[in-house]
């Protein structure tokens, strides 16, 4: 998740005393994470309705092995693929302009 994003939609985020809480636009508790003991909030999100969507976006393998790796940055994903650390062919550009 991130938490800049959310916030930019209107949700909440407090961490104190070992705990996230998650609020959304209306003040309503959605989600409350303890801290692990290596340093991370994890959830478990269970969903009650699977719905399959369905777009026709086009983007650079670059931009997908971005966004496959959790949102690395272009530069060590190029930093993977010439230490050799990965096991699959990355094709990565870093681009002019990142979004």
């Amino acid at each position: 998740m991130s938490v800049s994003q959310l916030i930019e939609k209107g949700y909440s985020v407090t961490m104190e005393n070992d705990t996230l809480k998650l609020y959304n636009p209306m003040k309503k508790l959605i989600l409350q994470s303890n801290l692990t003991k290596n340093r991370t909030f994890k959830s478990s999100i269970v969903i009650k309705e699977e719905m399959c969507y369905k777009a026709l976006v086009k983007e650079d393998e670059s931009e997908l092995w971005h966004k496959r790796y959790g949102h690395l940055n272009y530069r060590c994903l190029c930093l993977l693929k010439t230490k050799n650390m990965v096991i699959v062919e990355l094709n990565v550009k870093i681009p002019e302009k990142i979004m």
